[in-house]
């Protein structure tokens, strides 16, 4: 059997016929590509003409923390707010506002629609970026690769400067409220310290208590020492009449310039106290700072400077007491009953009165034990008082100390640092696409489409050109074949 005579094989050869012959149909509308490569050229050539280039700059800034004033403490969550201010700054509408008029950027804008659109078009062009770590890049498209440049740099310097404000800013407003804060707390201390020593001068057995767990100790012991020469006199517990004689009257109007010294002294002496814990602290301060820096270090500086003059208010304050202490012997501070003298002990109890019997009243308890409670109670809450205000006077001196510290640090450009660690570039050539892309990308365009537009005008043609192109139905009496010559 012949290979000719395959059925598959004729199918096969007419298919391809029939696709060379509808080829070559669409071959005839060839000037439609070739007007779609003309129109696309001079599509192209306009496009590029008035077509502005993009240039992009980047900057490169690094944040990094500076001086810290407390080693030990952890890092606080501040740095993870770092991005989102830096990038607040960057795009704050009056920074973008002032950087557009000092490189009259969009002047058509500004001049139209107004300033505002200006700022919005402005921003779709500024790229911000925070890829991790202590870096950020700031990046501006523009027309031209001089302003892609400066405007990079400008908005850098903007957001170095305006972020250094806000942290001085921030130091100054807190060292205000500490310095307001610690008047307050000041003045509160001297109030309960007032009353603390109101008080004692009108009790000055409480003067001689030890320690808080024995409150009123003095004042019992008082008291069971009159209950005791009461039973050795014979005296019964019948409801007495206290009666002051003309010698209780010039013991009572002794107390009163003994209260007076009495206070002077109880608050040179806690001034003194006070001024030992902070000698104790400067000193803790300034041994953590010289174990981590050398002695030329700021911190260090700061640190031995205020170790002197803790030393100086401690001086001070051990003058001033002892000078009142020999005015009138005032136990010091932990100082024990038996460590001062007798006499002037002596000198400051209280005689218990002469006490008349009340007749009709029958027996009752002694009204002396029960003024017991109330005056260990009034001593507890007084002195409750005086060491919170004074708890609270030092931590907030602490805490003023460390906000002076952090003004300085920030007034002195050694806090935190943002440097420009990759300066803005000189853009060289424009962003893609480039012109040769741009050319290419029209002129391969306007070939598919006169390609698709001939294959169409040559699926729509019905005119003969073969005796394929006649129909089935029809009969095909003879054909001609064309002749080729070379």
């Amino acid at each position: 059997m012949d290979a000719n005579d395959d059925p598959g094989m004729d199918g096969f050869r007419e298919r391809v016929a029939e696709i060379g012959g509808f080829c070559q149909r669409a071959a005839r509308f060839w000037p439609i590509p070739v007007v779609c490569l003309i129109v696309a050229a001079i599509s192209c050539g306009a496009f590029l003409k008035f077509r502005k280039p993009a240039y992009r700059s980047e900057t490169v800034i690094l944040y990094s923390e500076g001086v810290r004033l407390a080693q030990d403490e952890p890092q606080s969550d501040e740095s993870r707010s770092v991005p989102r201010r830096l990038n607040e700054i960057l795009m704050s509408r009056l920074a973008l506002d002032a950087v557009a008029s000092e490189m009259d950027l969009y002047p058509e804008i500004r001049r139209g629609p107004g300033p505002i659109d200006a700022v919005e078009a402005l921003r779709k062009h500024i790229e911000f970026r925070a890829p991790g770590g202590d870096t950020f890049s700031i990046a501006f498209t523009g027309v031209s690769p001089i302003q892609a440049q400066q405007v990079t740099a400008r908005l850098a310097a903007i957001v170095i400067a305006q972020d250094s404000d806000l942290r001085q800013k921030r130091a100054l407003l807190t060292r205000d409220f500490l310095e307001i804060e610690e008047r307050t707390t000041g003045a509160k201390l001297r109030d309960s310290e007032q009353e603390l020593a109101v008080f004692m001068g009108g009790h000055p057995s409480f003067a001689f208590d030890a320690t808080p767990l024995v409150n009123g100790a003095a004042v019992r012991a008082s008291l069971e020492a009159s209950k005791a020469k009461a039973a050795q006199t014979g005296t019964t517990t019948t409801r007495w009449r206290v009666v002051k004689s003309k010698q209780d009257a010039v013991v009572s109007a002794a107390i009163v310039p003994l209260a007076a010294v009495t206070a002077e002294s109880l608050q040179a002496a806690a001034e003194q106290a006070r001024a030992e814990a902070a000698l104790t602290a400067a000193r803790v301060n300034l041994s953590n700072f010289t174990a981590r820096f050398t002695p030329a270090h700021p911190d260090v500086q700061m640190a031995a400077a205020e170790v002197e003059r803790a030393t100086k208010r401690l001086a001070t304050a051990r003058v001033v007491a002892t000078t009142l202490q020999g005015t009138a012997s005032v136990p010091r501070v932990g100082e024990s009953l038996s460590a001062v003298p007798q006499p002037t002990i002596a000198s400051r109890r209280l005689s218990v009165a002469p006490a008349v019997p009340v007749a009709g009243l029958g027996s009752v308890p002694d009204p002396e034990a029960a003024n017991v409670v109330v005056l260990e109670t009034q001593w507890i809450t007084l002195t409750r008082a005086v060491t919170e205000a004074r708890e609270h006077q030092d931590q907030v001196e602490a805490a003023l100390f460390k906000a002076n510290s952090a003004v300085s640090v920030e007034s002195g450009g050694r806090g935190v640092q943002v440097a420009v660690i990759d300066p803005a570039f000189l853009p060289q050539t424009s962003m893609p696409p480039g012109r040769t892309t741009v050319t290419a990308i029209f002129m391969v365009v306007a070939l598919v489409l006169g390609l698709l537009s001939a294959a169409l005008w040559g699926a729509l043609d019905d005119r003969v050109y073969r005796g394929r192109d006649i129909p089935k139905s029809l009969e095909l009496l003879s054909e001609i074949p064309r002749a080729f010559s070379k």
